[in-house]
């Protein structure tokens, strides 16, 4: 609960970002190799809609401020790989 001065994020980073789900990884695997949304729907067969609505969820349950931020994390973390 902070009491040792240290953010009370850092110990709860892993616990978040390791909660992604097999489809939220393979989207974000293609956004790191540089797919672009519209890539990813024709990869995946997903709506564009759907796609962004993951990636949503993916920088929420991350904490952050971006999706470039949300990547950052992941990788920091070692969910993602580059």
């Amino acid at each position: 609960m902070g009491g040792s001065g240290e953010p009370e994020d850092g110990n709860n980073e892993n616990s978040r970002v390791g909660s992604l789900s097999e489809l939220e990884h393979s989207i974000l695997n293609m956004l790191m190799q540089g797919s672009s949304l519209a890539e990813i729907t024709r990869q995946t067969g997903y709506s564009e809609h759907f796609v962004a609505i993951m990636l949503e969820q993916v920088r929420k349950k991350t904490g952050a401020s971006s999706q470039q931020h949300a990547l950052a994390l992941l990788l920091k973390a070692g969910v993602l790989k580059l």
